[in-house]
């Protein structure tokens, strides 16, 4: 799903950081610092670009392989400077849901999936 994420840094405040910026302090500026900032340049939401699916699904795959997990999140941020490059920034093992859309139909058919292979496979992954 498509969030709001921070703005993009202008070129002449990245010369001055010398290789980094902590997140925390980005994080914390509110919406009306960022947008009277100089430094950051304001990205309307409806312009963000969603990754292509089968990007997304390719990560999700290499992930559950690498993490051996079924129930996990994680984020994708697009490289403005760089249009078709896309980084995960965070991956959540034990991740909430209530903020996916129709998220009690995707998790009930997720453990009804689990307790059906555990009937035909006779493997669990409960245990």
């Amino acid at each position: 799903m498509k969030r709001k994420s921070f703005s993009d840094i202008v070129e002449e405040k990245l010369e001055t950081l010398h290789g980094s910026l902590s997140f925390s302090q980005v994080s914390n500026l509110t919406s009306h610092d960022k947008n009277d900032d100089k430094y950051y340049k304001r990205m309307d939401f409806e312009d963000a670009k969603m990754p292509r699916m089968s990007l997304i699904t390719n990560i999700s795959r290499g992930l559950r392989k690498v993490m051996k997990l079924h129930l996990f999140n994680f984020e994708v941020i697009g490289d403005t400077k760089v249009g078709n490059r896309h980084l995960v920034i965070n991956i959540n093992y034990f991740p909430g849901y209530k903020k996916m859309p129709g998220y009690e139909y995707v998790l009930t058919d997720f453990f009804l999936g689990c307790v059906e292979q555990e009937r035909s496979f006779g493997f669990s992954y409960f245990r």
